[in-house]
């Protein structure tokens, strides 16, 4: 996904000075008010270090480490995956409800997979606690413009899933409409039979790429034939006027809902100066046709250039280079349909990220009324993970910066968590704000050497446990030294109370007042 920046705050809700010099006061801030409160957003104290989880790997050359999901364990505690891109490989650490090393998984708690990944994207959990992770590879051979889909398969303890698509556990799919084409896999969702994913395919032109849906059998790992006639489905917006030939439109996100209905978002492009629209599709599960009951006419979603199974809206138009895309999807508590569209905009004169959550009405893709939630963030944020709690809460993931970070510059960037009601309100009693005050979003820092300046921290994928804790996987930035081209990631991981949250503070705990 894309990663763009700063420290995320509503406008209503925080107050951050964007002054380099407070950056050492706010991330203090940011410790303060999220630990120990009892709320909802508070870190979980009694896992790893108040709450917080550091791993490191530390591969040679760059000492890079991403962690992308934790996935609970069903005798409790949890399977952290992790990324080296340096060598491409998932590393896997067994932890127990604590955060401690659980020494009966694997080597002292690890174990490393050999793999060809060139980018990881995205993983899921299906219905039997295995691991799905997508990203990119290549063919042996073929030049680096090559990417094609890589998909692998973990068992519930953390090992290759042979049973799906090789004794690794991982299959490439090469798409190559055209040869050695930028073929991009971003998504994945799974049912208790198929696994679908998404992403981005080259057309036939440098400037022409699609919508790509893949669906792949759970059983054995091969694409099922039937969807679409090869297992894949291309869908084209190509509302730009300016490429007649075609435009760059990706998908980025995936959800199956409880009937035969996939839905697929991301971006159409626009003009072809990063101003993008948001854009999503209905197909069906079956034969990856359009659902034409989905956007059937301009009545039930105007403004839409395509229908019949595709809709895309320009939220803003005063200005360009608005880059609105839809970066996650779920369904809704009542089984709509809720996006999460990370956009541009100017306040004041100045541009910022906003993020969007919007719902729609699942069969014929209309905006349902009041149904909407857009914060405006200081600078720069980016949505990493949606998700719906056990009450029909809305919560997003993702990182949130002061800056881009540019030639050395500190971003500033930390992970935030926001939840929403399911009316898509923001739930206050949530977390609490940088300075005191209630907030429906929770700030993480992570510590880091002290002789970096940098505060960089990357957000990957958020799950809800069994006990109805909050977990988000991601890394940190403990060091960075240009000169030697030293970028030290490592795994980073925080609990919060989410619905499992304490009651807070009862003046009878001992029994004596």
């Amino acid at each position: 996904m894309i990663r763009l920046a700063m420290a995320l705050l509503a406008a209503t809700q925080f107050n951050i000075a964007t002054a380099a010099d407070k950056i050492e006061q706010q991330e203090q801030l940011i410790f303060d008010t999220q630990k120990g409160t009892g709320l909802p957003g508070a870190l979980d104290t009694s896992f790893g270090t108040g709450g917080r989880l550091t791993i490191s790997i530390d591969p040679s050359p760059t000492l890079e480490d991403d962690a992308i999901i934790a996935a609970p364990r069903s005798g409790g505690g949890y399977l952290i995956y992790g990324y080296l891109p340096s060598t491409g490989d998932i590393v896997i650490n067994g932890r127990t409800e604590i955060g401690a090393v659980d020494t009966s998984f694997g080597v002292n708690g690890r174990v490393t997979h050999d793999r060809q990944f060139l980018s990881v994207e995205a993983a899921a959990i299906d219905n039997q606690g295995r691991v799905l992770i997508v990203g990119n590879s290549r063919e042996s051979g073929s030049p680096s413009s090559d990417f094609d889909p890589y998909v692998c398969r973990f068992t519930a303890g953390g090992f290759p899933d042979t049973a799906f698509a090789s004794a690794t556990g991982c299959a490439l799919f090469p798409v190559d409409i055209i040869a050695n084409g930028f073929d991009y896999a971003t998504s994945v969702a799974t049912d208790a039979s198929f696994v679908y994913v998404a992403g981005q395919m080259q057309r036939d032109t440098i400037d022409d790429y699609d919508f790509l849906v893949m669906k792949i059998r759970a059983s054995d790992g091969t694409l099922v034939t039937s969807f679409d006639g090869d297992g894949m489905v291309f869908i084209p917006f190509d509302i730009n006027a300016t490429e007649p030939g075609g435009d760059i439109d990706a998908a980025l996100a995936i959800v199956r809902d409880g009937d035969a209905g996939l839905y697929i978002a991301g971006y159409a492009d626009n003009d072809g100066d990063f101003d993008n629209d948001w854009a999503i599709a209905k197909i069906d599960i079956f034969s990856g046709a359009y659902v034409t009951s989905f956007c059937p006419n301009q009545t039930a979603c105007p403004g839409s250039e395509v229908l019949a199974g595709r809709r895309h809206l320009p939220i803003i138009t005063t200005f360009g280079e608005n880059s609105e895309q839809i970066q996650a999807l779920a369904l809704a508590a009542d089984g709509d349909l809720l996006m999460a569209i990370q956009r541009g905009a100017q306040v004041s004169g100045n541009p910022v990220n906003q993020i969007e959550t919007l719902k729609l009405n699942r069969t014929t893709g209309a905006t349902i009324a009041g149904q909407n939630d857009a914060r405006t963030y200081l600078r720069y944020a980016s949505v990493s993970d949606m998700a719906i709690d056990s009450t029909g809460n809305v919560l997003l993931s993702g990182v949130s910066s002061q800056s881009l970070g540019l030639f050395g510059a500190d971003p500033g960037r930390v992970i935030f968590v926001t939840r929403l009601t399911p009316t898509l309100d923001g739930d206050n009693s949530f977390a609490t704000a940088l300075g005191g005050g209630p907030s429906p979003t929770a700030l993480i820092d992570f510590p880091r050497n002290p002789s970096s300046t940098l505060l960089d921290h990357r957000s990957k994928e958020m799950v809800i446990d069994a006990s109805g804790r909050i977990v988000v996987a991601g890394s940190r930035l403990w060091r960075r030294d240009t000169a030697t081209n030293v970028f030290d990631y490592d795994h980073a991981i925080f609990r919060l109370y989410g619905s499992g949250a304490p009651a807070g503070p009862n003046i009878f705990a001992n029994g004596f007042e």
